[in-house]
């Protein structure tokens, strides 16, 4: 069985700009939720994290790389309050938000939806 790929061997192949601000959401995502599980998701080729609660654990949310941007997204994004609509996505569920630079990262908002995310996927584990 291979052994697997931690976030920073997985972040490692972007552009060190990138690498950067998934790390900033990264920090974001633990901050927010403590004890969040943290795993790569080779095939999905993003980070993903599960928020736990007592014996549960429930996928709420990911941070997915690109070359020129990094997208945060929720699950059941589509259930997120979003006054502002700065959430994208057209899907039935997923919804995500986009970042190209430092500045397009609202701590204050994107902590809020992360919040949000987790306590949405736990709600529907029951």
């Amino acid at each position: 069985m291979p052994a697997k790929t931690s976030p920073e061997e997985f972040l490692s192949t972007f552009p060190p700009e990138m690498q950067e601000l998934a790390n900033e959401l990264r920090s974001l995502v633990k901050e927010t939720i403590p004890n969040v599980k943290e795993a790569v998701y080779s095939g999905w080729k993003l980070i993903g994290y599960r928020v736990k609660k007592g014996r549960k654990d429930a996928y709420f949310c990911f941070i997915a790389p690109f070359p020129n941007r990094i997208m945060l997204g929720f699950e059941y994004g589509i259930q997120l309050f979003d006054p502002n609509l700065g959430l994208e996505g057209d899907g039935t569920q997923v919804r995500y938000l986009t970042v190209r630079e430092k500045d397009d990262i609202d701590s204050e908002s994107f902590r809020a939806f992360i919040l949000e995310a987790a306590q949405i996927a736990l709600q529907r584990k029951t």
